[in-house]
C-alpha cells in the first residue's frame, strides 16, 4: 500500500479535466464524465458512463477546522461520509474530541493537503457564500506527508456498504470508485489517524 500512496500523493494536481491522471492500482475503477454542478447531475453523468458496471453509491468528503489559540496549529478534520449521511458541525466536533468546529476555508485546505480546491462550482454544495465545493475533495488527498495535520473522521454507514464507493480526487470531470476496504487500508498506509463514527442518515 506504501507505492499506492506514493502514487496518489503525485497525482492528485490533475493537468487538465479533459485528461485526469489518477493513480494506476485505481484505474480500472475510474469513470471520466461532463462538469457537473450537483448531486443528481453526479449521479446522471455516471449513469451515463456506466463504469462501473457493480452497484455504487455517491460520498461526501468534508473539510473542517476545529477552534484552537491562535498560537496553536490546528489539526485540520476531514470527514468521509455517504452523501445521504447526516454531518453536524456539532456532531463532528464532538467525535473529534473538539469544543467547536467550523468549515475549512478554501486556501487553507489547499494549503494543508495540496490539493486545488478552488476547482468546481461554489453552489454544488450548501456551504456560506465564498465557500468553495469541498465535496471535490477525496480522501485520497491525505498523505503520508500530511497525514498529521489532518485526522479522519470515517462514517460507519460508508464502512458498511456493499457497494462501491464514490469519490470526485479534486477534479470535477472525474469518479475514482473503490470498496470500503481499499479506503480503509489507503487511509492505514498513511498513517493518519482514523475514527470511525457513527453519523446517522439523512443529511
Amino acid at each position: 500500500m506504501e507505492a499506492l500512496t506514493d502514487q496518489v500523493n503525485g497525482t492528485l494536481h490533475l493537468s487538465s479535466p479533459a485528461t485526469p491522471s489518477v493513480p494506476i492500482p485505481l484505474a480500472e475503477h475510474t469513470a471520466t464524465h461532463a462538469p457537473v454542478n450537483n448531486t443528481a447531475e453526479w449521479k446522471a453523468a455516471l449513469a451515463a458512463t456506466r463504469v462501473p458496471s457493480a452497484p455504487h453509491v455517491l460520498t461526501k468528503t468534508l473539510v473542517f477546522k476545529p477552534k484552537v489559540a491562535k498560537s496553536q496549529q490546528a489539526v485540520l478534520i476531514m470527514v468521509v461520509a455517504l452523501d445521504s449521511t447526516a454531518t453536524s458541525a456539532g456532531h463532528v466536533a464532538k467525535s473529534a474530541g473538539e469544543k467547536e468546529a467550523r468549515l475549512a476555508a478554501a486556501d487553507l485546505v489547499k494549503e494543508t493537503l495540496a490539493v486545488a480546491v478552488e476547482q468546481g462550482s461554489p453552489h454544488f454544495s450548501n456551504f456560506v457564500r465564498g465557500r468553495t465545493d469541498f465535496r471535490l475533495v477525496s480522501p485520497l488527498a491525505v498523505t503520508k506527508e500530511n497525514a498529521g495535520v489532518v485526522q479522519v473522521l470515517l462514517d460507519s454507514n460508508a464502512v458498511k456498504a456493499s457497494e462501491l464507493l464514490a469519490f470526485r480526487p479534486s477534479n470535477e470531470t472525474v469518479t475514482v470508485f473503490m470498496t470500503a476496504s481499499q479506503l480503509q487500508h489507503y487511509l492505514a498506509s498513511t498513517g493518519v489517524k482514523v475514527t470511525e463514527v457513527e453519523f446517522p442518515l439523512g443529511g
